[in-house]
């Protein structure tokens, strides 16, 4: 015990540790404190000569005098640089390292909330993606293998996004003047009620269409109903699937055009009928499919007369515009159709470079 204590030093520990960082630090400094004396020492000479001098040459005394007096000026100034300068530098180089090492921190940090920016987008739309495919595949299995189950999916989506019509879509009977139109029987979960009915939307006879029933089955009352009312265009004209295409395809368009599926977010409305190759009937308008876009109000119909309006604008279907006019018209007429009151009237919702809302009070 007595030797361990005799082999400890005397005095405090950080004390010693401060002795031994102060005498290298004082090495370090000790040739340029050396020079900064002998150059006070120098000029302190040369001010004693200058005075000794002073009465037999003036004029050496002078240039003794300043400098000397330089000299003692800039001893002090030597000793400050030479103690504090480098330690100047050495502080501005350490911040200079810093300054760079924060800087490549935020780089990458930059570059991970961007990464991670990328995946929460790609993973977002992966999901969006997953729910549309099977909104789509329900809608597109309309036209190749429909069921009833699958129409009336498609049909409450329809109602629920606001891309069909409140009464219900209604698709041409292919080479017949009759029309189907499809709604959602509240009676029977799945099942579809399908309306023969005439192009002014006088009803020739519904079918129900169940859950247990086949295509062909609804295919088949169809025809009977058509048969019945004196419709029918014979056996080599009957094109019985061709209904389910056409609905296929209106649903399909108001779908990709209300949810951006494939593009961006461009909702043509509650779709009633489609007509011609560009035009569609809605519950508020009368709109073109595509772009440029046309739409005339179905509040405005009678402020001009928009047949010579739209007939000699540049590629517009102006027999498409016609029977969704005309049907307009018959359809208000008799009550299938209620024009919306302005107050009460949708917002526009396509509002492109293109787009040309034509059912306002200008002429356009």
């Amino acid at each position: 015990m007595m030797a361990a204590d005799e082999s400890l030093p005397e005095g405090d520990g950080h004390g010693d540790f401060a002795n031994r960082q102060a005498v290298p630090f004082l090495l370090r400094r000790l040739p340029a404190v050396g020079v900064a004396l002998a150059t006070l020492v120098t000029g302190v000479a040369q001010l004693v000569i200058s005075a000794s001098i002073n009465h037999h040459h003036p004029w050496a005394a002078d240039l003794l005098i300043n400098t000397g007096a330089t000299t003692v000026l800039f001893a002090p100034l030597l000793v400050l640089t030479s103690v504090f300068g480098r330690k100047f530098a050495h502080s501005q180089h350490t911040r200079d390292e810093e300054m760079a090492r924060m800087s490549s921190d935020v780089s990458d940090l930059h570059q991970q909330i961007e990464s991670a920016l990328a995946q929460i987008h790609e993973t977002t739309m992966r999901r969006i993606d997953q729910d549309r495919e099977e909104d789509l595949k329900a809608i597109l299995a309309v036209a190749v293998a429909p069921e009833s189950s699958l129409v009336a999916r498609s049909l409450r989506l329809g109602r629920r996004l606001g891309f069909t019509s409140v009464t219900g879509p209604r698709v041409r009977i292919r080479d017949s003047d009759a029309f189907a139109r499809w709604e959602l029987s509240d009676s029977v979960q799945d099942s579809v009620l399908v309306t023969v009915e005439t192009f002014e939307g006088a009803s020739l006879g519904t079918h129900a269409w169940l859950p247990n029933e086949s295509a062909d089955d609804l295919t088949y009352a169809i025809a009977r109903v058509l048969q019945g009312a004196r419709r029918y265009p014979g056996d080599a004209a009957y094109h019985s699937a061709g209904i389910f295409a056409e609905l296929g395809h209106l649903l399909e368009l108001g779908y990709r055009a209300d949810t951006g599926a494939g593009g961006l977010v461009d909702p043509i409305g509650p779709i009633l009928q489609l007509t011609g190759k560009d035009w569609v009937l809605t519950d508020f308008c009368i709109t073109t499919r595509s772009w440029p876009q046309y739409q005339v109000t179905l509040d405005r119909l009678d402020e001009l007369d928009w047949d010579a309006h739209l007939r000699g604008r540049q590629g517009i279907d102006i027999v498409g515009f016609r029977e969704a006019f005309d049907l307009a018209k018959i359809l208000i007429a008799n009550g299938r159709l209620i024009p919306p009151k302005p107050e009460s009237r949708i917002p526009e919702v396509s509002n492109g470079a293109g787009d040309q809302q034509i059912g306002t009070n200008s002429s356009g």
